[in-house]
């Protein structure tokens, strides 16, 4: 999960549910929204599957606003800067339906389908993350993930090359090499970020 603060109490974050293996039809990382509380405990959260949105609040937590105030200052202007012009969501309880019509502004379209314009979210102010340092920890883990990049693309041309012929696997090759040797430049673009995040 790599989180990003789009507010105090909004992170947006790429979540992947599982290690990639690269077998798997659509495999990818899911975009969520992440809400809390005053006191910074996660209370709410909202998966973007951008043709619907679904939504939980814990069960402690709701009533108080978190979710409603987080959709309307940050998440749908959010996601109208992004592209979006309108959103989409589904429902089966009527309950549903009555909540994002009242407190979502979403009209009902369709059985257990409504939608909603985005477009009166343009003159909201540009939500951009708020950036931080890049941890020693979070630095390896991305290193990490380079390497092992170009150990597997280096396996894939080794078996090309072994099927096919020493010259059919030259450009995987190459590039396997490029991204084992871009550890460095990786150090080095993290480094510069993190001056410039200090000045």
């Amino acid at each position: 999960m790599f989180l990003s603060a789009l507010s105090n109490n909004v992170d947006f974050a790429k979540v992947w549910l599982q290690e990639p293996r690269g077998s798997l039809a659509n495999e990818r990382s899911y975009d969520f929204y992440f809400i809390k509380n005053e006191s910074g405990t996660y209370v709410a959260a909202v998966l973007d599957m951008v043709n619907d949105l679904h939504v939980f609040v814990k069960q402690e937590h709701r009533g108080n606003g978190y979710l409603t105030n987080a959709m309307h200052q940050v998440v749908f202007p959010h996601l109208y800067q992004n592209g979006r012009s309108v959103q989409r969501v589904t429902f089966v309880d009527e309950m549903i339906s009555k909540y994002v019509e009242n407190c979502w502004g979403f009209e009902i379209d369709g059985e257990q389908q409504a939608a909603k314009s985005l477009s009166e979210y343009a003159g909201v102010a540009e939500i951009k993350p708020l950036r931080r340092k890049v941890t020693e920890r979070e630095f390896k883990a991305i290193k990490n993930k380079i390497d092992r990049a170009g150990l597997y693309i280096t396996m894939a041309s080794e078996q090309l090359e072994s099927a096919l012929g020493e010259e059919e696997g030259v450009g995987m090759r190459e590039l396997a090499r490029m991204l084992l040797n871009l550890d460095d430049d990786v150090l080095d673009f993290i480094e510069e970020y993190q001056d410039r995040l200090a000045d």
